[in-house]
């Protein structure tokens, strides 16, 4: 708790705002009363950042790379050796 890794497609950008709200509700770390939520927005992500900057977060000291791996559509057939 108290942690938020998001990244958003292109065809959903619009959930954006939804995504971050959410975080806040259902993930926030809740401490003497306080609540805390350390979000990881993507480096590339500007729009991302703007709205989490315009609810009041900070951009913080460390980064941490996040990476993705594309699926292709139909994913291809992998030939496994014998025995598998």
């Amino acid at each position: 708790m108290g942690e938020a890794y998001v990244e958003v497609s292109a065809e959903d950008a619009g959930l954006k705002r939804d995504m971050l709200a959410y975080a806040e509700e259902h993930l926030a770390a809740c401490s003497g009363g306080a609540k805390a939520l350390r979000m990881h927005i993507s480096g590339q992500d500007d729009e991302f950042q703007h709205i989490a900057l315009q609810r009041g977060y900070e951009t913080g000291d460390s980064y941490e790379e996040m990476s993705h791996f594309v699926i292709p559509n139909p994913f291809p057939a992998i030939s496994l050796p014998d025995g598998f």
